[in-house]
């Protein structure tokens, strides 16, 4: 590689931090930011960025159109990766390549070394947590920072879930899907299989009738479930 410098570009801070760790063990220097914007400015300040790495949920400026800002904001030639919890219906102009969260580190890198197609990432399946991105987390960050990324995930998804329950109070589809949508995205970077499915189910049918206040207790008590598996290993 010419540089190993990366622009990480993600909203979420628990999945920023947590790419943070994983690039920076593969040899990356991460410039991380929370936005399009964001991004745009630190690509003007950082000359040997040579590779972009964005969620597609971002804030503000996205997709395709930041893609094109950030090539035409720098000399350099950019190879621009997106990821999502959820594959994009349509093609991605301006991206060299698309990767479903949670994020295959294997799969990334063989795209930037420039093996393998683009086809997208699909995760290793099981019944609650995602061994392989359980042992690279443990591998890649001392037990205590480990304990407590888990714990940040599941404190946020539970206050989500909450959340959702407002949502559903009121009628409220569009906030009612969003935290579901978070849910899945930050379930998916620590590898919480069971939870990511359950909350792609819920972005995906919203609120559909009175049995989603029954389906919500169910959501909750996955992630005790989850809580409870995870406190026999610290």
């Amino acid at each position: 590689m010419a540089t190993n410098r990366i622009l990480v570009i993600e909203d979420d801070p628990m999945s920023l931090e947590l790419l943070d760790v994983l690039l920076t063990q593969e040899g990356f220097a991460v410039t991380g930011c929370g936005s399009g914007e964001d991004a745009l400015a630190a690509i003007t300040q950082h000359h040997d960025i040579h590779f972009v790495l964005t969620d597609l949920q971002i804030p503000g400026l996205r997709g395709p159109a930041l893609a094109a800002a950030l090539r035409k904001a720098t000399p350099a030639a950019l190879r621009i990766f997106a990821m999502s919890a959820t594959a994009p219906e349509h093609r991605l102009p301006g991206f060299d390549a698309f990767l479903l969260k949670p994020l295959s580190m294997e799969r990334f890198l063989s795209l930037v070394h420039g093996s393998g197609s683009h086809r997208a990432a699909v995760p290793q399946e099981s019944h609650l947590l995602d061994e392989n991105i359980y042992r690279r987390m443990a591998n890649a960050m001392p037990p205590a920072q480990l304990q407590a990324t888990y714990t940040f995930a599941l404190d946020d998804a539970i206050a989500r879930i909450e959340a959702m329950r407002v949502a559903f109070a009121a009628n409220d589809n569009s906030t009612f899907r969003r935290q579901a949508h978070s849910i899945k995205g930050g379930c998916a970077m620590v590898g919480a299989v069971e939870l990511a499915s359950i909350a792609s189910i819920f972005e995906r049918n919203g609120i559909t009738g009175k049995q989603v206040g029954t389906d919500l207790d169910e959501f909750h008590l996955a992630a005790d479930r989850l809580r409870r598996m995870l406190e026999t290993r610290f």
